[in-house]
């Protein structure tokens, strides 16, 4: 991974050049003039994001089958299972 370093008023004049090297080489470090902070621009793929959202969510289910994982949404949703 390639890391850029530039100022952040090249950031605000280039924002797109530096998002598409952000995308191609990994990562851009901006250094704000007077401030200790470092900012880095990464590239970052929505799917990935989308699925990291879900740690935690969902428990682990090597021990579960489909037919125990339904029984739990509908208790609850329900607060019972319906009997037939």
């Amino acid at each position: 991974m390639n890391t850029v370093t530039i100022t952040s008023t090249d950031f605000q004049n280039n924002v797109g050049k530096y998002m598409d090297i952000a995308e191609d080489n990994g990562e851009v470090v901006i250094k704000r003039k007077g401030s200790q902070k470092l900012f880095k621009l990464v590239a970052v793929d929505e799917r990935d994001e989308r699925l990291s959202s879900l740690v935690g969510i969902l428990k682990d289910t090597s021990e579960t089958d489909a037919k125990d994982l339904r029984h739990e949404r509908i208790v609850k949703k329900h607060g019972r299972f319906p009997r037939h």
